[in-house]
């Protein structure tokens, strides 16, 4: 029954979205002196949606989207991030070889190729991150995300990802300080949500994981009275700041960035979507699971009255 829910809500809300080619599209705002004359204005206005456009397949929004929406439904709550993916990696290049020019007036010939590999940006986009529900922490008594003090997001990465981060695209520092010991051991302090998953699933629960070959990378965001230049000073008005923290436990991680809150309004690029409205104040909202288990327990409740029935009569003296 909530299976055929979920599917139902889901194939409705996509359908409603991918029915035009923009889901949102820029109009300009008329009666203003920012544009020399309407059509200047219909122009850029068009510029921004074919980028826009642009980024939204870079970025593989109409996949993510039915993603979203189906775990949105399913779970009643699921949070997202926003941000720009600006990734740089190593890359092989072909580059022309020029003879000697002998027409000033000319360019000069081709000869040959060579292959280098340098560095080069590969994405540089602005991005949707779907951020696994399990993998976000924050104060669930408060219900704004703004207006939370800490937030922490965990992920799991290789080594590679990590270092890469540090070498081509300057996110990270002290990654040479990362050892095999801090590799990630495969214990997590929710692993009954993945017992309960492959449950669901009808596969054998393992959570017993050694060699992983992962790293956990923890990203704090939160306020601290920490000036711009890095001193803590507790008369210093607090400031939004993002941590990154690489080990099993925060105890004794490696840090490998600490920055101030990139974002351009001073915000936290996270928001908490709900599948339906609440008065509540909190962050979690009620959600179709809950409005569905009073029904789930009365058909479960009446099918094994009904198959107690039934055996009662087979078994008659």
């Amino acid at each position: 029954l909530f299976f055929r829910q979920v599917r139902t809500l889901t194939a409705q809300i996509v359908s409603v979205l991918q029915s035009k080619p923009d889901p949102y599209k820029y109009t300009p705002i008329y009666g203003c002196d920012t544009f020399a004359s309407e059509d200047q204005a219909n122009d850029q206005a068009e510029q921004h949606n074919l980028l826009a456009r642009w980024a939204r397949k870079k970025d593989k929004f109409d996949r993510k989207a039915i993603d979203l929406i189906f775990l949105l439904m399913k779970y009643g709550n699921y949070p997202i991030c926003v941000g720009w993916n600006s990734h740089k990696a190593v890359r092989t290049i072909r580059t022309p070889i020029y003879g000697p020019k002998t027409d000033p007036n000319e360019d000069p010939v081709i000869v040959g190729w060579e292959f280098k590999r340098d560095i080069k940006t590969v994405e540089n986009q602005p991005s949707l991150g779907i951020v696994p529900i399990e993998n976000f922490w924050a104060d669930p008594a408060v219900g704004d995300i703004q207006k939370q003090s800490c937030i922490c997001v965990d992920d799991y990465v290789p080594l590679s990802t990590i270092q890469q981060n540090e070498i081509a695209n300057g996110f990270y520092l002290n990654t040479g300080k990362l050892t095999m010991a801090d590799q990630w051991g495969g214990s997590r302090d929710d692993s009954q949500i993945e017992e309960q998953r492959a449950t669901s699933a009808g596969l054998v629960a393992e959570t017993v994981r050694t060699d992983t070959g992962l790293f956990k990378v923890t990203d704090v965001y939160l306020t601290l009275p920490v000036t711009d230049d890095g001193v803590w000073d507790d008369k210093a008005p607090q400031q939004k700041w993002w941590l990154t923290f690489v080990g099993n436990s925060l105890d004794d991680a490696v840090c490998v960035r600490f920055e101030r809150n990139p974002d351009p309004d001073d915000e936290w690029p996270f928001e908490m979507l709900h599948a339906l409205p609440d008065d509540s104040g909190k962050l979690y909202h009620f959600g179709y699971a809950q409005a569905l288990r009073g029904d789930f327990d009365e058909q479960c409740t009446t099918r094994q009255q009904l198959i107690d029935n039934r055996t009662l009569q087979n078994n008659k003296p």
